[in-house]
């Protein structure tokens, strides 16, 4: 249970229901789970996490090697403002196998293995804590959400552009669409030799032993669905498209989504 944050006592059966203590007297308004750790979000704006932490996707301070309970990354500032030592104040997480991320009303942290899909630079093999995207950081940029795959982080802005943080690049992905209702991501290549270095440096230090091995282009395309107000769902696939088709089932009838749910091997959706 150390990526869920509960305290299990012995011979608790698995699918028990377990208080998770640590939120005691809080509200928690949105929860992300990557594969060995979890991402929460309480309504004061504060983020936090609990899990394993062997490619810094904690972002906690000092950094651990786990965290069996959430503990907040850091604390909000005055008013929600990133100030001196403090954060600001989150409006939504998302996590992927080997990082994390939140954002606010204009501007997106990320943090974890830094193997392109971050949205830094190549050079530090790991972003330990929470980290500005300077890539995003314009004026007038607002963010409406945020998702995560294991490979990319994608961004809608108010302004209706989707952005894929992936490859170190920052990538305009779609423009201009107002009508969004949900945004889901899979697959994005990795840099393998950031993952496998970094990999090799957690076994040498006891951190974590993961049996993962990261090849070139290894994993699967970066592919988003894009669920529309209207019931659409539209999808973008790289090196398939430059942009955003419509998908069509092979029905004799007009087929209206009210919910889709995918990930790298399967892809269920929910019709009106």
């Amino acid at each position: 249970m150390k990526n869920l944050g509960g305290d299990l006592p012995p011979y608790t059966p698995p699918f028990a229901h377990v208080w998770v203590k640590a939120f005691s007297g809080q509200s928690v308004k949105q929860v992300s789970l990557g594969v060995d750790h979890s991402v929460f979000l309480t309504t004061s704006g504060t983020v936090w996490t609990c899990g394993t932490n062997a490619y810094h996707q904690l972002g906690q301070t000092p950094i651990p090697k786990a965290s069996p309970t959430p503990v907040p990354v850091g604390t909000p500032g005055k008013g929600g403002k990133a100030t001196s030592g403090k954060l600001p104040a989150a409006e939504g997480v998302c996590a992927g196998r080997f990082h994390s991320a939140f954002w606010t009303k204009d501007a997106i942290y990320t943090w974890g293995l830094n193997a392109g899909q971050l949205g830094h630079i190549r050079g530090e093999r790991t972003i330990p804590t929470p980290k500005l995207v300077s890539s995003l950081n314009e004026k007038g940029t607002r963010i409406k959400l945020a998702t995560c795959s294991d490979g990319a982080v994608i961004i809608l802005t108010e302004a209706g552009d989707i952005l894929a943080l992936h490859e170190f690049l920052n990538r305009r992905v779609a423009s201009r669409h107002h009508d969004v209702a949900k945004i889901v991501v899979t697959g994005g290549h990795l840099d393998a030799k950031v993952g496998s270095s970094h990999l090799k440096a957690s076994a040498a230090g006891n951190a974590h032993d993961f049996s993962l091995k990261m090849v070139e282009r290894g994993g699967q395309d970066l592919r988003v669905y894009v669920l529309t107000n209207l019931g659409k769902l539209l999808i973008w696939e790289e090196n398939r498209a430059s942009q955003l088709f419509s998908c069509v089932f092979n029905l004799n009838r007009e087929v209206l989504m009210a919910d889709v749910a995918v990930s790298d091997l399967w892809c269920q959706f929910s019709a009106i």
